[in-house]
């Protein structure tokens, strides 16, 4: 099958439909119902792996993922009197089953320098190794967890202790990390809580935060 140029007044048929048109365009489907006779060259977006394949006359060869995914912080939330993390209304996005990401994350926050913020994620089965900086206060690890910027989190994530500075300093912290995920699909959750409770003060993430994903395999 070669390229066709149309000529005006050709009569556009069944077969050119099928070999000009349905061919050489790129099909969105998933990986279950992916076109049952292609020919070399055929593209496809699979919507339920994020996978863009080619057809290389044989197999389906993968030749890169779709678009970055992003969430964005449209309005401030708090915590207050409680260091039971709290799932962040707008930080979360999908992830899919025996995926790899790249993660990165912007988070504004307030809180007291008594209190402090602890923010962790949560995520399907698998593996994060992440570390976490801020530009304006002290980073520092759980109880337990090992020392250093870098960490590697089980099935319900591990996390870090923000420094805070009182509510009239907003600050600002940079998330990089790998997520591994095992078997299942399911969602990559941003939380956050006091550290120290007190019911006369608050954490807060605020409004701007963001959380990037980026598949890489």
């Amino acid at each position: 099958m070669a390229f066709k140029v149309f000529n005006p007044g050709d009569v556009l048929t069944a077969s050119d439909v099928n070999e000009y048109l349905m061919k050489q365009a790129t099909i969105v489907c998933t990986s279950g119902t992916r076109p049952s006779s292609p020919v070399e060259g055929m593209t496809i977006v699979e919507t339920d792996t994020e996978l863009i394949r080619v057809w290389s006359g044989s197999t389906w060869v993968t030749i890169g993922y779709t678009q970055p995914q992003f969430a964005y912080k449209t309005s401030d939330q708090q915590v207050t009197n409680s260091t039971t993390k709290a799932n962040d209304s707008d930080l979360v996005l999908p992830v899919q089953a025996n995926a790899v990401y790249a993660v990165e994350a912007t988070i504004l926050y307030q809180g007291f320098a008594a209190n402090d913020v602890g923010v962790d994620f949560t995520f399907p089965s698998g593996t994060m190794s992440w570390g976490i900086s801020s530009l304006a206060a002290s980073v520092t690890t759980y109880t337990g967890e090992a020392s250093g910027a870098g960490i590697s989190a089980g099935a319900s994530g591990s996390g870090f202790v923000l420094g805070a500075a009182g509510l009239s300093n907003t600050l600002l912290a940079l998330v990089k990390g790998t997520l591994s995920i095992g078997g299942s699909a399911g969602n990559l959750q941003f939380r956050f809580a006091q550290q120290s409770a007190a019911a006369s003060t608050s954490a807060i993430i605020k409004t701007g935060s963001s959380l990037w994903l980026r598949r890489v395999a």
